[in-house]
């Protein structure tokens, strides 16, 4: 789930990967740019039809990329201690289709500015880039990182 915000001419990463995987997969994109995985956030995915068409999709792989708009000098502060809880929660929506998707977790990209799109210069889930990996492994998730 990503957008690919600001990528034009088939360059997001959705585009991108259903070239690399080619014709044997069908890459759907439910990204709304803009979006929070946090239930909390100021424009939480969780909210969006997006994702209602994402987790009734029935995929056989899902890829989830979300945590940069988390960031948010406003909402970071106050609620990162909420994400990993947040992200678990999602990916077992994922993990009840009926289809037993893989999933796989990718680490959001890194803001190399400090305040750019008034964000800060964190990463979620890099302050501990374990957290992913706990999500994987001890929630019994199924999932990839």
């Amino acid at each position: 789930i990503t957008a690919g915000y600001l990528s034009s001419c088939g360059q997001s990463y959705p585009h991108q990967l259903q070239r690399m995987l080619g014709p044997a997969y069908r890459v759907t994109n439910f990204g709304v740019g803009g979006t929070t995985l946090l239930r909390k956030g100021d424009h939480p995915y969780w909210n969006t039809s997006a994702f209602a068409s994402a987790s009734a999709s029935n995929a056989d792989v899902v890829v989830l990329m979300l945590g940069t708009n988390d960031a948010k000098r406003w909402q970071w502060p106050k609620l990162h201690g909420e994400y990993e809880g947040d992200y678990g929660a999602l990916i077992s929506v994922f993990k009840r289709m009926p289809s037993k998707p893989a999933i796989f977790l990718m680490r959001p990209p890194p803001l190399y500015r400090d305040g750019v799109y008034g964000m800060l210069q964190v990463r979620p889930g890099s302050s501990s880039e374990p957290s992913l990996n706990l999500l994987c492994a001890v929630s019994s998730t199924g999932a990839h990182a």
